[in-house]
């Protein structure tokens, strides 16, 4: 957990995720997290490899696949199932 000090009192600030917010422990003070801050995430996915280019290509790989040749599979078996 990332720690400031407060503008108000010189105390701890705690960075609270749900609130995108610090918040100091002593004063109560409030301040909101900066948005280049709130973009420091890193993905906690197992598969993340850290190489976008992979990952973009496993993205669209996934993406061919359950939406566009899935439903096709699908169709083309209740044709199948009823034309017999």
């Amino acid at each position: 957990m990332q720690e400031n000090r407060c503008k108000n009192c010189g105390g701890y600030m705690e960075k609270d995720n749900t609130l995108n917010m610090y918040i100091c422990e002593y004063c109560g003070t409030k301040q909101a997290i900066q948005i280049e801050e709130k973009n420091n995430y890193t993905d906690p996915s197992p598969l993340s490899t850290g190489n976008s280019k992979i990952e973009r290509i496993i993205e669209i790989s996934l993406f061919v696949l359950f939406k566009i040749l899935f439903p096709i599979m699908v169709l083309y078996a209740l044709i199948l199932c009823f034309t017999l």
